[in-house]
Formats: C-alpha cells, structure tokens, sequence
C-alpha cells in the first residue's frame, strides 16, 4: 500500500492568504487614522471657507464693512485704487486697508483712521484709503479692512470683497447702506444721518427714505455720489439727514434705490432694518473702581486708574495723582471708551500714571470732567485716599514680554516731555504709542537678539504739541527697527 508525501504547496496557500488578510487589515487601520484626521481638520476649522483661515472679528467689539469697491468689482490697476467703508467700536478708530492675490499675498497696504470726532472713543464714521497695487491685469485677489487690539494684536473687526484686477474697471450699477447699521437703534430725537456708497447710477442720484412696518414713508430725501465722474456712471460715497416724525420704539427700515433714466426700472437698491428710538439724557458722574480707596499703589511701575463715566462733555475725563498737600504729582487726560462717549453716553475709561513721590507718601487719585462753560469748573468728579508705596524687585527674571516699557531715552537724547513711548512685546507682536500715533509690527527674539519686522504699522494723526514730536516719532521708529539687541538690568 503506498502512501502520498505532502509536498508542501498547501501549507504556501494557507500562509499566502494570511499575508492577504494583514495587508487588508493594516490598509483598513491606515484608512481609518486618515479618515479620523481629516475629521479633526475639519471641524478644528483648517478646511473652513475654502480652505483658509478666517480669523473671526471679537463679537460685540467692532464693525467694519467696506463700500467701494463693492463685492465682485473689476478694479483699475493703471492708477490708484480708492477703498472706502464705514466703521465703529475700533481702538481710536485704526483700519489696516490690504489688497491681496489669489494666494493671500499682500500686493498692497496702508492705515487710516475713521473721519469721525468720536473715533478715538469707538464712535461710528466713514473711512478711505488710496492703494497702490503692482500685478499683472487679469488676476484676482480680494481687498481686506480690518483693525486690532492694540493689548494683544487679536482681531476687533474685519471684511472682504473678491475683486478682478484689469485695466479699465467695469463698475456695475450697485447702492450700500454703510450707516445705520443693520439692527441698529437709531435715535430720532434729531436728523438720523444715513451714509453710503454706489456707482453705476444714472446721473449718480439716489432716492434714501424712512419705511415704517407697513412701508409707509415716514421721511424720504433725494441725494448724489460725491464723486467727480458720478454723472458717467461712477463711483463714491453718499450721504443724507433725515427727520423722522414718529413713536419711539417703531420698527421700520431704511431703504435707497435709484432708478433708470425712464423711471420706471430700479436699477440698484439696498435696504436695512431699524428701530426708532429716543436717546435719554443721562446724568454726569464720574466713579474710580480701581485703585479702591485706601489702597497703597505701588509707583515702581504705571499705575493704572480706571472707572466709569456717562453725561460728561465730548466724554473727557481728566485724572489727576495729589500727594498730601494737594500738589499735582501726575496727569493724564482720557476719552470714555463708548460710541455714544461724544454725546455724553456711559462707558469705561482707563489711563496709566508715572508717578515720581517717596515712598510712604499718602495722598489722592482724582478723575473729573471739565465743564464746556467757563467759570463752572467741574461737570462731575470722584476721588479715592491712596499710599504711595514702591514694591520690592521680585526675585524672579524679568522677561521682555508681558510689561509695559516706557522709554526714556533714545540716541542720547532725552524723551520730550509731555509725550509717552511705550513699547509692549507679547505673542510675537510689539505695539505701543510712539509719542502721536499708535504703532504695531511682529518681533522675533532669541538669546538676547532681536529682530523688529518692517514696515511698522502706523495710524494717521498728526500732532502739533509739544514742539518736535512728530519728528520724534520718526527718529524713534528708525532706532526701534534696527534694533538687534537688547538687555534687561536692575528690572
């Protein structure tokens, strides 16, 4: 009886198809991480709007909306490009203006500020800015307007409109409401001021009217693009008053359209929703919440003073640090920070104090308001028992980031006096004052080597007093961005 040899060809089969099995079980594994990366993308936001971040404005801090060019507009490249919106609730009113490629690469920038007398209170205006931007015609790109915290750079407020760069602009008939904002209660004691921008308009007029509910016309004005070429068919901004005649509290909208040269065809339109309302008078008064009365402050660095205020004139707020006799040690004069600060609205206010006493020294921090009226001294005032004191140097290393650096002196020359530098570096960003304007740019540093980022982003004002600040504000700039180096000695 003869008996078969295996000759091993099963045994090959058997470990062939194990080996299938690992292949099929590691591809499923391998899928399986992709799959559950590519969830924690997604809902981290990395693949949100189309694939860029966006970095989503403070709720409830700022607005900015631009105007001109309006969304989807083909911009003329062969001369400067004007930018225009409207803004509110922004750090003394500051807009960065960016005209950017395809690639978020900035083509070109500048800085304004709102044209507003409550601007640097957070207050609500129109603002324009003139680009230069160097690509070749046919790409696209989109023009951005934002404004940041000068504490921390983080972002107030921001928008953004596609745009086409060419060489002869193709301006569609279009009409935005830049102010009232959408929602807004706006106060029909007086004139409501309702501003704008279009283009494309027959002979560049516009009708702006006040709707109640119903869409009966509670007030109606006729108004024209300020813009030299408005009767072609340009672009610009527009701006009316009107008187409304009823209840506090009606709900309505605000509507502007203009029409064909026929009249009968709306050719562009934009409207908002409202509510009418009353501002109410609100009593002077000034409170300091910090420092509390009978604190002992320490003078080693800024003292900060803060409080509230409502009903003062233009929002001002003087602030004032008196040693025991009543003699004046430190001033500072601030704004309510409130959009409603000019017409005597409520809000917050804080200043910082350098003040130069012995230590031990009692004395008094004292906030008041001027009154507009000569010879009725104060329109409200509040004042808190303080010790001047100054803190022992920790033991720890003091670091460049996280303090407030006040400058003293810079190639050899002494601060001007009534004028503050300042320079705070966090998070790779170093903002301050330079003296007129506020300043921001990012920073890089590593074992005592600094690096400041050029160009330096710089609001728009222009200051008078003292004699020579602006001057300084330029030289000071220059030092700071080539700078490489930098010690920290005695704290």
């Amino acid at each position: 009886m003869s008996e078969e040899i295996p000759t091993g060809s099963g045994t090959e089969e058997q470990e062939a198809q194990e080996g299938a099995n690992r292949g099929l079980i590691t591809a499923v594994i391998v899928m399986a991480v992709v799959v559950i990366v590519l969830l924690i993308l997604w809902f981290s936001g990395v693949f949100s709007g189309g694939g860029q971040e966006v970095e989503t404005a403070v709720p409830g801090e700022g607005n900015i909306t631009i105007l001109i060019p309006p969304d989807g507009s083909v911009l003329d490249i062969t001369k400067l490009i004007t930018v225009s919106g409207t803004g509110s609730g922004l750090f003394e009113g500051n807009v960065v203006v960016q005209a950017l490629d395809d690639g978020g690469n900035v083509l070109a920038e500048g800085a304004t500020t709102i044209d507003s007398p409550e601007a640097g209170t957070g207050g609500e205006g129109s603002w324009q800015i003139e680009l230069n931007v160097e690509i070749e015609p046919g790409n696209s790109g989109s023009i951005r307007a934002f404004s940041t915290s000068p504490a921390d750079g983080s972002m107030i407020a921001e928008d953004s409109v596609q745009v086409a760069y060419g060489e002869e602009a193709a301006v569609e008939s279009f009409i935005k409401i830049g102010s009232p904002a959408d929602g807004s209660v706006v106060d029909i004691s007086g004139p409501i001021t309702v501003e704008g921008a279009g283009g494309g308009l027959y002979e560049g007029s516009l009708v702006v009217q006040v709707l109640d509910q119903q869409d009966n016309v509670l007030a109606e004005q006729a108004a024209t693009i300020d813009s030299p070429d408005a009767g072609t068919g340009g672009t610009g901004s527009w701006r009316v008053e009107l008187s409304v005649a009823t209840d506090p509290g009606t709900t309505g909208r605000i509507r502007a359209f203009s029409t064909s040269p026929e009249g009968d065809d709306i050719v562009a339109k934009d409207s908002v929703q409202v509510q009418m309302g009353e501002t109410p008078k609100v009593e002077a008064y000034i409170e300091i919440e910090e420092p509390a009365d009978g604190a002992t402050v320490d003078t080693g660095s800024l003292v900060i003073v803060r409080g509230m205020g409502a009903g003062l004139f233009e929002g001002n707020v003087v602030v004032q640090a008196l040693d025991g006799q009543g003699n004046v040690l430190a001033e500072l004069p601030t704004i309510i920070q409130s959009p409603d600060a000019g017409i005597g609205g409520e809000g917050p206010w804080q200043v910082e104090l350098n003040i130069e006493v012995e230590p031990g020294t009692p004395g008094t921090i004292r906030a008041f308001s001027p009154s507009p009226v000569e010879g009725e001294g104060v329109m409200a005032e509040d004042s808190v028992s303080v010790t001047y004191e100054k803190a022992e140097e920790p033991d720890e290393e003091v670091k460049l980031e996280d303090h407030l650096w006040l400058l003293m002196t810079y190639s050899g020359k002494q601060v001007l006096e009534g004028t503050m530098i300042t320079a705070e570096f966090k998070d790779g960003q170093v903002a301050g004052k330079s003296g007129c304007n506020n300043y921001f740019t990012s920073y890089e540093t590593s074992n005592g080597n600094v690096t400041i980022t050029e160009p330096v982003g710089l609001t728009r004002m222009f200051c008078q007093d003292p004699e020579g600040v602006m001057e300084q504000e330029g030289e000071y700039l220059g030092v700071l961005v080539q700078s490489t180096t930098y010690q920290i000695k005695d704290g």
